[in-house]
C-alpha cells in the first residue's frame, strides 16, 4: 500500500499539472459510497463505512477522511471494487464522509461527499413506586443520548404524586430530561386516602338486653386494611377480629348496664387512620327488676373479706379468672383458675372457684352465694373446700380488656420487691432471655402464657441455662394496671423442692 508521502506527492503532481488531469479528466476512476447514505442517522461510534471504486485501467487505492482530520487509506479484498473502512464517530450530530479513488495512471476521481448524523442511543430506566402511571412510559426504550425528552407522572386511584428521583430529583410531576447513558428515573407515590371503617352493630340508641355482646362493622381502603382498633367506654383500645382482612371484624364485649359508648376506627397499610366512629347504645338486662347480672365474663370483681380484712381483685374471662392482691399486702392471694356462674333468682347467684396455678393453691376451690343490693354491689357467704367459711361485699366494674393474647416479641423492665432490676425478652419460639441490669448475669429458658382475664393471666418460665438461680419453674401471676405496664406475683420452686419462693415486683413495656 502507498503511504501518505506517495499521496502527497501525487496530490502535487495534480496540482501541478491541472491541464493534464483536465485531459485525463476521461479516465478517471469513479467511486460511490454505499455506507452511510446522505441524511443517515447512526447510533454506534464505531461503523464500518464502505462503497464501490472502478477505471479502465484499474484502480490502485483509495483514500477517504471524516470530518476533515486527514486523509487515510481504505481497505479491500478484491482490487478495490469493494471497499471498507472502519471510523471511530466522535462528533455528536452531524458527520461529513469524504472518499476519492485512484487509478494506475495516477488519475483522481471526483471527491465524493456524504453527510450524516451521529445519534447515540442508550436504555432508560423508569421505575414506580406505588400506584401510578408514567406516560410516556421509556422503561427499557433506547433514546437518543443528549436529546430532550418529557414524561409525566400520574398518581392512581387514592394516592398522590410525591416527586421523581433516582438520577434527576423533581417534585413537579412533569419531568424533562436530556438523555444520558445509565439513567434511571423513578417516579413516587403515595397513599393519601385513609381506610373507612363502619360499626354496624349495635345501632344508635339500640337497647340490647344481654352484657356479653358482640360488636360488627365493616372496613375497607384504596389498598389495604391493617388493623381496626375498638373501645367500649373508654376503657383503651384493643385490636378487633376478622376471618376476611377486615372487610368484616368483631369485637366481643361486656356492656356496663346503662348506656354504653362503643367506637371504632380502622388503620391501613400506609400508616393512615379513618375516622372514629362512635355509637352509643343502652344495655338493659333481661332479667327485668332483678339484680343479679347474667354473667360476670369480662367483670372485676373487687372483693372485701369481713373475717380477715381482706380486699383483692378477680377479674373473669369466658370461664377462667385472675386473683389479684396490690404487691406487699399478701402474696397468697395472686391466683389463677376456673370458675362457674349461675343465677340462683333476680338478685342471688352462685359462683364456685376453683385455682389452678400456682401450685399451691392447685386444686384449691371456693363456693360462693352472692345477694345483690344493687346491679354493682353485692354481699358474699363462702365455703372453701377445706371447709372454712368467709363473708364479705364485692363491687362489680367492667374490666379493661388491657392483657395480650400473648407476650411474643414483648421486652419487659421489671424491678422486684428487693429493688433489683432485670430486663426479659420473650421471643416468639417460646424462649426467654432474663439479663440483671447491674450485674449481668443472664437466665434463659422456654416460658408459655396463658391469659384468663382481660387484665391477666398465668406466665411460666422454665428456667433450663441459669446463672444466678439453680434452676426451677417460675409461676407467675401477671397483671395489667395500663397497656404497657402491670405488677406481678412469683412463686419460684427450684429444681428438686416442693417449697416455692415468693416474690412480687412491677413491670414496664418500651
Amino acid at each position: 500500500m502507498q503511504n501518505l508521502s506517495t499521496l502527497g506527492a501525487l496530490l502535487a503532481a495534480s496540482l501541478l499539472a491541472p491541464a493534464a488531469a483536465q485531459a485525463a479528466a476521461a479516465t478517471r476512476p469513479v467511486l460511490i459510497i454505499t455506507y452511510p447514505t446522505v441524511n443517515l442517522s447512526v447510533t454506534n461510534p464505531a461503523i464500518t463505512v464502505s462503497g464501490k471504486a472502478s477505471d479502465k485501467t484499474g484502480v490502485t487505492n483509495v483514500f477517504y477522511q471524516i470530518n476533515g482530520t486527514g486523509w487515510k487509506q481504505a481497505a479491500t479484498t478484491n482490487g478495490w471494487t469493494n471497499w471498507t473502512a472502519r471510523v471511530a464517530l466522535t462528533n455528536l450530530g452531524a458527520n461529513t464522509l469524504q472518499a476519492f479513488a485512484v487509478d494506475a495512471g495516477t488519475n483522481y476521481s471526483l471527491t465524493n461527499t456524504v453527510k450524516f448524523t451521529f445519534a447515540p442511543t442508550a436504555p432508560l430506566t423508569v421505575q414506580v413506586s406505588g400506584l401510578g402511571t408514567v406516560t410516556p412510559n421509556y422503561n427499557g426504550k433506547w433514546l437518543k443520548i443528549g436529546e430532550k425528552y418529557t414524561m409525566t407522572a400520574k398518581p392512581g386511584k387514592g394516592f398522590g404524586f410525591v416527586k421523581w428521583f433516582g438520577s434527576l430529583s423533581t417534585n413537579s410531576p412533569t419531568l424533562s430530561f436530556v438523555m444520558a447513558s445509565n439513567l434511571t428515573l423513578i417516579a413516587r407515590f403515595e397513599n393519601v386516602t385513609p381506610p373507612v371503617a363502619v360499626i354496624l352493630s349495635p345501632k344508635v340508641h339500640q337497647t340490647v338486653t344481654t352484657a356479653l355482646f358482640t360488636v360488627t362493622g365493616k372496613a375497607s381502603d384504596n389498598v389495604e386494611v391493617t388493623n381496626v382498633w375498638y373501645q367500649l367506654n373508654g376503657e383503651g383500645w384493643t385490636s378487633a377480629s376478622t376471618a376476611n382482612g377486615w372487610t368484616n371484624w368483631t369485637a366481643d364485649v361486656t356492656l356496663s348496664p346503662g348506656t354504653n359508648l362503643v367506637q371504632a376506627f380502622a388503620e391501613d397499610s400506609a400508616g393512615l387512620m379513618s375516622k372514629t366512629n362512635s355509637v352509643s347504645f343502652i344495655y338493659k338486662s333481661s332479667a327485668g327488676a332483678g339484680l343479679a347480672p347474667a354473667s360476670l365474663s369480662g367483670m372485676m370483681a373487687q372483693v372485701t373479706t369481713t373475717n380477715d380484712e381482706k380486699s383483692f381483685t378477680i377479674a373473669f374471662g369466658t370461664d377462667t379468672f385472675s386473683q389479684t392482691m396490690l404487691p406487699g399486702t399478701n402474696v397468697d392471694n395472686n391466683a389463677v383458675g376456673n370458675y362457674t356462674y349461675s343465677t340462683l333468682g333476680a338478685n342471688s347467684a352462685l359462683l364456685t372457684i376453683t385455682y389452678t396455678a400456682p401450685p399451691a393453691r392447685t386444686n384449691h376451690s371456693n363456693t360462693v352465694t352472692l345477694t345483690f343490693t344493687n346491679s354493682q354491689e353485692a354481699t358474699f357467704t363462702s365455703t372453701n373446700s377445706s371447709g372454712g367459711t368467709d363473708a364479705g361485699s364485692v363491687v362489680l366494674s367492667s374490666a379493661p380488656n388491657l392483657a395480650p393474647a400473648s407476650l411474643a416479641g414483648d421486652t419487659a423492665d421489671l424491678v422486684d420487691s428487693f429493688n433489683i432490676s432485670t430486663t426479659t425478652v420473650f421471643s416468639s419460639d417460646h424462649t426467654f432471655t432474663v439479663t440483671a441490669t447491674v450485674s449481668g448475669n443472664v437466665s434463659k429458658g422456654t416460658y408459655t402464657f396463658t391469659r384468663t382475664s382481660p387484665v391477666g393471666g398465668l406466665l411460666t418460665m422454665d428456667f433450663t441455662s441459669p446463672s444466678d438461680v439453680a434452676g426451677g419453674v417460675g409461676y407467675n401471676i401477671i397483671t395489667y394496671s395500663a397497656a404497657k405496664a402491670g405488677y406481678w406475683f412469683q412463686a419460684f420452686i427450684p429444681i428438686g423442692s416442693t417449697e416455692a419462693a415468693n416474690d412480687f415486683g412491677s413491670f414496664t413495656l418500651p
